[in-house]
């Protein structure tokens, strides 16, 4: 008596992991505190602060053209002051300022996380 296992390569049946997963969020989106800041597509499994000025983001189910993608509409919007970008095959980060002074740290791993950090400026 065999079962079959998900884990071996020949198995096909089912569907993959990530369909399965409920992808309701968390806790919400902090939009009033985000103001223009686009929401990223995903399951946010985490918010938290450590001060009036900032948010911290924790995204699950986030892939690498997500993570491109919101790069791209974060400098859309103008968060391309003092810009720092790096990029591999398993990993991501975007980091910069907007003219009003609030800063942005985006990181993206092959895990399918992405953090977003911001910060206020006063």
């Amino acid at each position: 008596m065999f079962l079959d296992n998900p884990y071996d390569s020949d198995y096909s049946q089912g569907s993959s992991a990530t369909e399965d997963v409920d992808m309701t969020d968390d806790v919400p989106w902090p939009k009033d505190f985000f103001n223009e800041l686009p929401e990223l597509e995903g399951k946010i499994t985490q918010v938290s602060t450590s001060s009036p000025q900032d948010k911290f983001v924790y995204i699950e189910y986030v892939t690498k053209d997500m993570a491109l993608d919101y790069v791209n509409k974060i400098k859309d919007i103008g968060f391309i002051e003092a810009p720092s970008e790096s990029q591999s095959a398993s990993y991501l980060t975007y980091e910069a300022s907007n003219e009003k002074g609030d800063y942005i740290m985006f990181d993206w791993s092959d895990s399918e996380i992405a953090t977003i950090n911001f910060l206020k400026g006063e």
